[in-house]
């Protein structure tokens, strides 16, 4: 059995918005359970670094997912249901390769529906 080192790091304010909304707590946990387990499954991952933090300034809940686990060549893992999901409710999802690192990037935006300001904080 092979451990997976696992760091983690989180800005106070990125705290405050996962602990105070059920849903976006939720959605978090969901995506780093995933994420987790695709590197370790899918890539060989050993190392996983995981970083969310609070764009106030562009009012973004943004978090960082990388590995060392080799790269995944089928595309076919971001037409799954759960980030179908995400990207309808405006999240965004950005992967890339480089650096022998897989790098997953979720934004959030935190005012989601812009005609009346509906919020998830």
């Amino acid at each position: 059995m092979d451990i997976v080192k696992i760091d983690m790091s989180m800005d106070s304010s990125a705290e405050y918005i996962l602990n105070s909304n059920d849903w976006l707590r939720s959605a978090f946990e969901d995506v780093v359970n995933e994420s987790v387990s695709n590197a370790v499954r899918h890539g060989n991952a050993d190392k996983i670094s995981i970083t969310a933090q609070l764009e106030q300034s562009q009012g973004e809940l943004k978090l960082l997912i990388s590995n060392n686990g080799k790269p995944i060549i089928d595309k076919s893992y971001k037409s799954g249901i759960g980030f179908s999901t995400l990207r309808a409710l405006g999240v965004d999802l950005e992967f890339s390769n480089s650096n022998q690192q897989t790098l997953l990037t979720v934004t959030v935006p935190l005012v989601f529906n812009e005609a009346n300001k509906k919020s998830l904080v």
